[in-house]
């Protein structure tokens, strides 16, 4: 019997894309499936894997940041952390295996199945755990102990797979059955967001939401969005958690904005060529200043995170490398916008998934957070792929 491994490598991939939102262990496994498979099947072939600009970017950064680390303040801690980077090789097993329009819709629809998931985890989980902690005198209400459960971590990926769903419903707006399916996702998506209560993920999704509204319909449309959105800022929780974000703009107050302004300036004076990648302990930020959060070894930013770990060779690098793969997008959305079967707004779906990472990772390092690296990768490997398709 003749196996396809090519194939099943692509299976593996669509599995990653399913588990990856709501199981990181099973996400890998997936995806190290493919690589293995793909290798294999690429061997046979007499092929090579394909390796878009992007991933050579991404290679560049990394053995950046693996010269930074052991060269730098806390190899100890740093070096075994490396093996987090490997699973960019996410992104030329997406470039060479989502090579046509069938391939991207899998992709796609596996997000948004992953995410429908991860939001019953979210309302069913997080409120029996919210009422077990409230019940036990954690908190003072139920709805603090819900909004304790919320996780940065869905947060962002419940934004993605909710911008892959609502560019499959555009994909789908005359298939009725399979459209009132994926409405139902997205709205259960949607209330898991909400429910999950991160005002970064909110704010990077009605963002992109009110971009793709308004490209792709019209603005009636984006004014009855818009008004859906005023109501729920009317609810007494989400007003609370809106309110809260004044303190963050405190740089006394020992959180983002200390971390911002007081910190990492002083680190990176200090180490200019970077501390090294996951080498920032609470103690360094601790010493700088007292107040900080404690139990923090991050900087709640991708930007000073990376320019504190791997010095301003690596954030100019990580700069240059998230450049690229934004023109990936762009270029992707132009070249695809006359194609058959939807994929102008499947890779307008991908854009805005990344610049919702994007923009969520000016106040969250999501860059270290290991799900969201592997949905980075996928999407960075789908647009480079897609771009290469359309483009001839």
């Amino acid at each position: 019997m003749k196996y396809d491994l090519e194939k099943y490598s692509y299976y593996a991939l669509i599995g990653a894309a399913f588990f990856i939102p709501f199981s990181l262990p099973l996400g890998r496994l997936s995806i190290a499936a493919s690589l293995i498979l793909l290798v294999v099947a690429s061997i046979k072939a007499g092929k090579l894997l394909r390796f878009p600009m992007v991933a050579w970017f991404a290679l560049a950064w990394v053995i950046l940041a693996c010269v930074v680390t052991i060269n730098g303040v806390h190899p100890d801690i740093g070096i075994p952390r490396l093996e987090k980077l490997l699973w960019f090789i996410a992104i030329p097993v997406a470039a060479s295996l989502v090579y046509n329009i069938k391939r991207l819709q899998a992709v796609m629809y596996a997000f948004i199945a992953g995410g429908v998931v991860l939001s019953l985890d979210v309302l069913i989980m997080n409120t029996l755990h919210a009422f077990k902690t409230f019940n036990a005198g954690a908190f003072p209400n139920l709805t603090a102990a819900i909004i304790n459960e919320g996780s940065m971590t869905d947060g962002q990926i419940l934004a993605c797979t909710i911008l892959a769903t609502l560019a499959t419903v555009f994909v789908n707006k005359m298939r009725q059955r399979k459209l009132l399916y994926l409405i139902l996702a997205l709205a259960l998506q949607i209330f898991a967001m909400i429910m999950n209560f991160k005002r970064g993920s909110w704010i990077s999704l009605l963002a992109m939401v009110i971009l793709f509204i308004a490209i792709k319909i019209n603005w009636k449309s984006l004014f009855m969005l818009l008004a859906v959105v005023l109501l729920a800022f009317m609810l007494p929780p989400v007003q609370d958690r809106l309110s809260s974000l004044k303190s963050e703009f405190n740089p006394d107050a020992g959180g983002r904005a200390t971390m911002w302004v007081v910190i990492a300036p002083e680190l990176i004076k200090e180490y200019p060529f970077g501390v090294g990648y996951r080498s920032l302990t609470n103690e360094m930020m601790h010493n700088i200043f007292w107040r900080v959060e404690k139990d923090r070894d991050h900087l709640h930013s991708n930007i000073v995170q990376l320019l504190v770990a791997t010095g301003w060779a690596g954030l100019v690098l990580y700069l240059l490398w998230m450049a690229v793969a934004l023109k990936d997008g762009v270029r992707f959305i132009y070249l695809s916008k006359d194609s058959p079967a939807g994929e102008g707004t499947y890779a307008l779906g991908l854009c805005l998934m990344l610049v919702a990472l994007y923009i969520n990772g000016l106040v969250e390092y999501n860059f270290g957070d290991a799900e969201i690296v592997l949905i980075y990768s996928i999407i960075m490997g789908a647009m480079a792929a897609g771009v290469r398709r359309v483009d001839g």
